[in-house]
């Protein structure tokens, strides 16, 4: 689980700084959108696929079942990557959007880092610097 996890993180890290780097390049964007993000997530329905049995339907109806499930190295690494790609899509989503609406450069680029390390800190920042804009 180690190396998984590090490689995952290698990837994410390659993801945001291209988004970071090259924000206004619509090919650095589609290798972030349709290729790390889709091999992030494939990693990690990899990872979950064979823990699916161990589930059951109040596997996250308590936080001492979340807790329980959480016990396992391969399902906190999956639950990591589950992080690692919604956080790098929604700093997709922010520079798409940011771009559709004029917004510059240097606000969207301002909140990568934020969805980055505290995902949803950089999407309000996100929705301020738009609701402002308007």
């Amino acid at each position: 689980m180690d190396s998984i996890f590090q490689i995952v993180n290698l990837l994410a890290l390659l993801g945001w700084l291209t988004l970071i780097l090259f924000p206004n390049r619509l090919f650095a964007i589609k290798i972030v959108k349709y290729g790390l993000v889709s091999l992030l997530a494939l990693t990690y329905i990899f990872l979950m696929f064979p823990l699916l049995p161990e589930l059951s339907g109040d596997s996250f109806s308590a936080l001492e079942n979340v807790k329980e499930l959480f016990k396992h190295d391969q399902m906190v690494t999956a639950g990591w990557i589950h992080y690692l790609v919604f956080d790098l899509f929604v700093g997709v989503y922010i520079i798409e959007n940011s771009i559709k609406v004029g917004l510059k450069r240097w606000k969207y680029t301002l909140c990568l880092p934020f969805t980055f390390i505290i995902g949803p800190l950089g999407l309000i920042m996100f929705y301020v610097f738009k609701i402002v804009k308007r």
